[in-house]
């Protein structure tokens, strides 16, 4: 932070408290006259001092971090905080100006006023630890004419006003926590890798049925199969090879021969003994 800023943000708040200057002493001669001090024995006078001094900083404008207070041109942006009866959110409630360019602090009615704020177009929001306010846009023109209208990142030559003073009215309360997950069957049947299964499993359970019933299907499923079945005419890749790059054939075997090849595979150990004397012999 800058020092003049600093220092004139000092210099405002003794402003403020010297206005005060009765409650002070009142304050002050209740705090010395207690010879026992304890927590909250001048509450009252403490509370009265307070409220002096907050009334005196809206009356003084030092509400707003402005750093060009004392430009030509700058405007009050006002409205008032809406919250649930008997809650203490203000407290610890901040009104933005463009995330911080000003800060305003509600009242204990909820009001609000920032001040010294020139002409433009501003996003005003509101930062609660217990509530959930929407932002809303504030265009001042160079004659001090106010307009607001709800925000629009998507479209924003799309206008929708809104009423002014601003009035921001609670949408919910802020999740500060993530809920853990937990483990579930429907987790793991919505999973695009099982529905991926699941789908060719439960056509091979439902399509014998339906095609048993339809003697259409039956005829296409056969045909289907059919054509998947091996040709027996059809060339093999070897002599193909063959023929292009000009190696050995290779041979088929005739009809003849595969009839001799499997009556020789059945009477093969009877060959071998009327073989086995000839054998003998020559040796």
């Amino acid at each position: 932070m800058p020092e003049s800023l600093a220092r004139k943000r000092l210099t405002s708040i003794a402003k403020n408290v010297a206005t005060c200057s009765t409650q002070a002493s009142v304050y002050a001669a209740c705090v010395i006259n207690h010879t026992d001090l304890k927590k909250d024995s001048c509450l009252k006078e403490f509370l009265a001092l307070k409220d002096c001094v907050q009334k005196a900083a809206l009356k003084n404008d030092s509400i707003a971090i402005n750093p060009s207070n004392e430009s030509v041109g700058s405007y009050k942006i006002e409205g008032k905080i809406i919250v649930p009866p008997g809650d203490n959110a203000l407290q610890n409630t901040r009104i933005l100006v463009d995330e911080g360019l000003y800060v305003g602090i509600p009242q204990v009615d909820g009001t609000f006023t920032i001040c010294g704020v020139p002409s433009g177009s501003y996003i005003v929001s509101v930062v609660s630890p217990m509530h959930v306010f929407e932002p809303v846009r504030v265009d001042i023109n160079a004659k001090g004419k106010i307009r607001a209208r709800k925000v629009n990142f998507i479209q924003p030559g799309e206008v929708v006003t809104m009423k002014y003073p601003l009035n921001f009215e609670t949408h919910g309360i802020p999740n500060y926590f993530q809920k853990r997950e937990v483990y579930r069957l429907t987790d793991v049947i919505m999973n695009p890798m099982f529905l991926t299964l699941l789908v060719p499993l439960a056509l091979l359970l439902i399509l014998p049925k339906i095609a048993s019933q339809d003697p259409e299907m039956q005829r296409d499923l056969q045909q289907a199969s059919n054509f998947l079945q091996p040709n027996l005419n059809t060339p093999d890749i070897g002599d193909m090879f063959a023929n292009i790059f000009g190696g050995p054939k290779k041979q088929k075997p005739t009809q003849q021969q595969i009839q001799n090849g499997a009556s020789g595979g059945a009477s093969g150990p009877q060959q071998r003994r009327r073989n086995e004397p000839a054998v003998r012999r020559r040796n």
